[in-house]
């Protein structure tokens, strides 16, 4: 998940220890579409929670390095990711927020 400080549409991004998990709160432009794509690095598997509107999807994230990208639409001005391990999990895991135009 390579980000450049220039790439358009970039919002947020941020890596923790999975043991830490990230727990965010997340500002964005209010009516705005963004993806949000998450990736674990290590071993077993972790959750990641995205709440909007009311609504939460929840993903599953294999920590074998591989992005698991979600959208939100029509976006709220506050978004809250929740990433935690599943069972004996272990590694690094770490999200990112861009701008999307469906």
């Amino acid at each position: 998940m390579g980000i450049a400080s220039d790439e358009p549409g970039f919002l947020e991004s941020g890596v923790e220890r999975l043991g830490d998990g990230i727990h965010t709160k997340s500002l964005l432009a209010l009516g705005k579409s963004y993806k949000v794509s998450f990736a674990c690095a290590g071993s077993g598997a972790a959750e990641a929670t995205v709440r909007s509107k009311g609504t939460t999807e929840v993903k599953k994230l294999e920590c074998d390095g591989v992005p698991v990208p979600t959208r939100v639409q029509d976006a709220p001005s506050r978004i809250t990711i929740d990433v935690t391990a599943l069972a004996k999990a272990s590694g690094m895991v770490a999200y990112r927020i861009a701008e999307f135009t469906p």
